[in-house]
C-alpha cells in the first residue's frame, strides 16, 4: 500500500480479511499518513456463519462449523489471518498502533428471508444472493490451493454449506465490525 502522498483526513479500508499479513504494520502505515485529529475506519467480516440455533451452534460436526474452522485454519496456513473480524482483535491493533477513542460497532448481516423485518427481510434476500454466488469462486481457491483438496471433495462441501444456508430454520447470518 503506497501511502507516499498523505497525509489524509480520511482513510478507509474493508473487506481486507485474508489479504493482509501484518494488520499490525496496515494500521501503523495508515495511523502515520492521517493528519492530526485525521479519522481511519475499517469494515471487516467475522467471516463466520453464526446462528443462534442452538443445536446447530454447539455440534461441531454442523457444516457451519467446520466451515468455519477450515477457512479460519487456512487463513493462518496463509499467513492471511482471515480471523481479524473476531472479537476484539481490530480495536485492540489499532490502539497498538497508536489510534485512540476507537468506537466499535458490530452489525448483524442475515443471510435468507427468515426476518420478521421487511427492511432485514430484504437485506437478508441479497445477502445470501451476495454469499452464494461467491462462494464456489473463494471456496475453490482456497480449498485446492492452499489446502490441496481435490475438486470434488471441495463440491461435496461447496454443496452442504448451500443447503444449510437455504435451511431458513439455520438462521444463518455475518457478523460485521466497524472500528
Amino acid at each position: 500500500m503506497d501511502l507516499a502522498k498523505g497525509p489524509f483526513d480520511y482513510i478507509h479500508v474493508r473487506d481486507m480479511y485474508g489479504s493482509i499479513d501484518d494488520w499490525s504494520v496496515l494500521y501503523k502505515k495508515i495511523f502515520h499518513h492521517l493528519k492530526p485529529r485525521g479519522w481511519f475506519e475499517d469494515q471487516e467480516f467475522d467471516i463466520r456463519t453464526h446462528t443462534d440455533v442452538e443445536e446447530i451452534a454447539n455440534d461441531p460436526n454442523h457444516v457451519f462449523n467446520r466451515w468455519n474452522q477450515i477457512f479460519l485454519d487456512a487463513g493462518e496456513r496463509m499467513g492471511k489471518t482471515l480471523k481479524i473480524g473476531i472479537g476484539s482483535r481490530m480495536g485492540d491493533t489499532m490502539a497498538k498502533a497508536g489510534f485512540v477513542d476507537g468506537v466499535e460497532r458490530k452489525f448483524r448481516l442475515p443471510m435468507g428471508a427468515c426476518c420478521r423485518d421487511p427492511t432485514l427481510k430484504q437485506i437478508g434476500f441479497l445477502v445470501l444472493h451476495f454469499v452464494e454466488e461467491g462462494l464456489e469462486g473463494f471456496s475453490l481457491l482456497i480449498l485446492t490451493q492452499v489446502l490441496g483438496w481435490r475438486y470434488e471433495e471441495c463440491q461435496l462441501l461447496i454443496s452442504q454449506m448451500q443447503q444449510a444456508l437455504r435451511d431458513q430454520r439455520s438462521h444463518p447470518y455475518f457478523e460485521v465490525l466497524v472500528e
